[in-house]
């Protein structure tokens, strides 16, 4: 609070798990009355940001803001909310930037009177969330974060669990150095506890018994975390399997899917198309098993789901590793030596075929684009269209990941990623973002030139798709290019071209010729 008053941004700093957004929320409960306005915006990335500043604009009644740069936007916000407040100070919370440079044009601006960026003037408080320390372009006070002293784990633990000041020290003590202090690792370590009636003592065993099998690879959390914390979220999936019943299968089911897709703010509409469209019970029944599990939060705001980075990164991890465990089980024989096992294990290529982890991709891929359809685009409102946008570039970047990790990439996956990356060029055309529309769309055609040839339909599709984002950045020649490509493929396919898409064609290069 003391530092706020100076009126340049304060960064929360620390490990992902250590509890940020929910200190910056908890710092915005506990002073809410002296601020006149309080407003969030997700900064996971240069698209989340731009998105951000545009509902949080499109909410103060500013005009056309998708229209404006970076620093005109911001500018723009932080008038509109210095003249909501009437004077007083609002606070802004920037959450999740993990990346100092990409907010500079959001909290810097060229003046007149500097040669350097200065920050923007307004009345407000800018709080933000971050993994990185390090933030000395943007004048930032950085406000580290650690995991909970033993100390604080113990009272964590004793208010939680309900236990008594000289009750169970030495086994509390023990499981809190177990995680480390994580605050994620402990709290998922609470929820198992309740549910399995289980004590401190007893729990710290079964971390330390979790076999590595059960916890999969991740370089991220093998070189930040102890190896409890996976085992922690592990346990708790565990957990979810041992439940039994539809509810739990469809929350197995569901937070494997949620583990490819972006960490916030996932619609509702979205998770029902993942389980299932049109059985709003069995999503019920899978969000409430998740939330039991303390493998999922859901806003009340706008009613959208949330999984923790770790249990994601676990999640991945555990799926890659029981597929690899299978495709090791299936060279075996019965009676086999664990020592044996343990050598072949280490011997198997993890790039040998993935079913499991691939069929989990290929649905998740499938679900979300048909959530996402061409049609239903046209319908959302800009802010849902800004949220599936995260969510389609996500699951993108895991299938660029996986065609790099094949040799000699598969049809299906070639396919899905040129089908993911079309889409979110078509979500970049209704944001009215026209660069990163034009971006995508030269590597969604790239893509299906791979796939199915220079000549396909598909590449003719997502050609009439690039002639139109060149035509909205201006460029009329490459506009006209990308058109007549398109209407040459569609000529040469005769009668059996689509007429609809036929005709879009004919009416980009009509429109081509007319700018030209």
């Amino acid at each position: 609070q003391q530092q706020q008053q100076q009126q340049s941004p304060t960064t929360v700093a620390g490990l992902g798990g250590v509890g940020k957004t929910q200190t910056a929320l908890e710092f915005a409960r506990r002073f809410q009355a002296e601020y006149a306005v309080l407003r969030w915006v997700l900064a996971e990335d240069a698209t989340t940001l731009q998105a951000g500043f545009q509902e949080l604009a499109v909410q103060l009644g500013v005009v056309q803001p998708e229209q404006m740069e970076s620093e005109l936007l911001a500018a723009s916000v932080y008038e509109r909310l210095d003249r909501l407040a009437h004077g007083r100070p609002w606070l802004l919370l920037l959450d999740n930037a993990d990346d100092p440079a990409l907010l500079q044009p959001w909290l810097m601006t060229h003046h007149a009177e500097s040669r350097r960026p200065q920050p923007h003037r307004h009345r407000g408080h800018v709080l933000i969330t971050s993994r990185s320390p390090q933030w000395p372009a943007l004048s930032a006070r950085v406000v580290g974060l650690d995991c909970f002293s033993a100390p604080e784990a113990l009272q964590y633990l004793r208010a939680q669990l309900q236990l008594q000041p000289d009750e169970q020290g030495e086994a509390l003590t023990q499981l809190a150095a177990e995680v480390g202090g994580l605050p994620l690792a402990l709290a998922h370590a609470v929820a198992y506890m309740r549910a399995v009636g289980l004590g401190p003592a007893d729990y710290v065993r079964r971390l330390q018994a979790m076999p590595q099998r059960l916890l999969g690879q991740d370089q991220v959390l093998e070189q930040q975390y102890p190896r409890s914390v996976a085992a922690s979220i592990a346990l708790s999936l565990q957990r979810l399997e041992e439940l039994g019943g539809a509810a739990a299968a469809a929350g197995q089911q569901l937070i494997g899917q949620l583990a490819y897709l972006a960490p916030d703010s996932i619609p509702l509409g979205l998770c029902e198309a993942l389980v299932g469209e049109g059985d709003l019970e069995r999503l019920d029944g899978a969000l409430e098993a998740l939330r039991n599990c303390s493998l999922v939060t859901t806003a009340a705001a706008d009613g959208g789901v949330s999984v923790h980075r770790l249990v994601q990164a676990v999640v991945r991890a555990r799926l890659s590793q029981h597929r690899l465990q299978q495709k090791i089980s299936g060279r075996l024989v019965l009676g086999i030596s664990s020592r044996i096992f343990q050598l072949v294990q280490s011997a198997v290529s993890i790039q040998q075929p993935q079913q499991e982890e691939d069929e989990r991709m290929l649905l998740t891929a499938n679900r979300l684009l048909e959530f996402s359809g061409a049609k239903e685009l046209d319908l959302f409102e800009a802010q849902q269209t800004r949220r599936l946008v995260s969510h389609l570039k996500t699951v993108l970047h895991h299938f660029e990941q996986r065609l790099q990790q094949q040799q000699g990439p598969s049809s299906d996956w070639l396919l899905r990623t040129a089908q993911l990356a079309s889409r979110l060029g078509d979500a970049y055309r209704c944001l009215g973002d026209a660069p990163l529309f034009k971006r995508t769309m030269e590597k969604a055609v790239a893509l299906h030139q791979q796939h199915s040839g220079e000549n396909s339909p598909e590449t003719a599709v997502a050609l009439v798709s690039l002639s139109h984002a060149h035509a909205q950045l201006g460029d009329s020649r490459q506009a006209l290019e990308a058109a007549s490509q398109a209407l040459e493929i569609f000529e040469h396919q005769g009668a059996q071209a689509d007429p609809l898409e036929k005709s879009k064609a004919l009416n980009r290069l009509a429109n081509a010729h007319g700018d030209l």
